[in-house]
């Protein structure tokens, strides 16, 4: 899966996280959180977006391999797991609401 984005308002691309969950060797590009989400470059490919010789290569990489397809592959799906999953989401918004230095008052609506 290639998405090598540099659209303004990209911050977290579902549909990154949505490949990696299926196995699929992402291409993305060094833009925002991308480079986190790929685990920088260990489960998927980063490339300089702007130059589509480089994406070319890089799709080229991860095709013409089969033991570097299915490396990147494997690391995807468990960095996926391992940061995406919904019950690491749920333990990360569970966490937070307990939060012991969350506010300690819920806010008045007396002027709102």
């Amino acid at each position: 899966m290639a998405l090598p984005t540099q659209y303004n308002n990209e911050g977290q691309p579902v549909a990154i996280i949505e490949a990696m969950a299926m196995g699929a060797v992402v291409v993305g590009s060094r833009w925002r959180t991308i480079p986190d989400m790929l685990d920088d470059g260990r489960a998927g490919i980063l490339v300089d977006s702007s130059s589509p010789l480089l994406i070319v290569d890089a799709i080229s990489e991860a095709t013409s391999d089969p033991e570097t397809y299915n490396r990147i592959s494997n690391a995807a799906m468990k960095h996926c797991h391992d940061k995406y999953s919904r019950e690491k989401h749920l333990d990360e918004l569970i966490a937070a609401i307990n939060a012991e230095d969350g506010p300690k008052s819920q806010p008045s609506l007396e002027n709102a």
